[in-house]
């Protein structure tokens, strides 16, 4: 059975995925459905792999190097004042997660995920493809702009 990130890769590869940003050399940048977090955003390895242990030591590296690409520009596009990265080693597929963080956003400075599931996923936070318009056209934007001088 074909996992739930590799079926969203198969939209993005068909031009179905409103989310999408930008293909990178390891990995495409997609906004997340869920946006509590102003610009949150994922990374997600090209291949369905579950480890970063179970991939070549060179491409680990330039996967690191894409996502530190990816995390400036969420930082510059949505003026914050840090990004929260994350990758989950639970998941079926790896990807990263990135959150543009603001003092106060969650109570006590804790991480993203002390919040309740029912304040992170309320579906007055969920993403749709008229939100998703400029927030995508900007992140490309910042992502582009970022590789030029790279």
């Amino acid at each position: 059975m074909t996992c739930y990130t590799c079926k969203r890769i198969e939209m993005i590869k068909n031009n179905k995925f409103p989310f999408f940003v930008e293909e990178l050399e390891t990995g495409y940048v997609v906004l997340g459905d869920h946006q509590y977090f102003r610009g949150y955003t994922l990374f997600i390895f090209k291949d369905h792999v579950t480890s970063i242990n179970d991939i070549d030591k060179d491409i680990q590296l330039k996967f690191m190097q894409d996502l530190l690409l990816v995390q400036e520009a969420v930082y510059k596009t949505f003026k914050c004042n840090g990004v929260d990265i994350e990758l989950l080693s639970n998941s079926e597929h790896l990807t990263w997660h990135i959150f543009p963080r603001e003092d106060g956003d969650v109570p006590n400075n804790s991480p993203v995920w002390s919040l309740h599931k029912s304040i992170l996923y309320n579906t007055y936070n969920m993403l749709n493809s008229n939100s998703a318009k400029e927030m995508v056209s900007d992140l490309r934007e910042t992502l582009n702009n970022l590789k030029k001088t790279r």
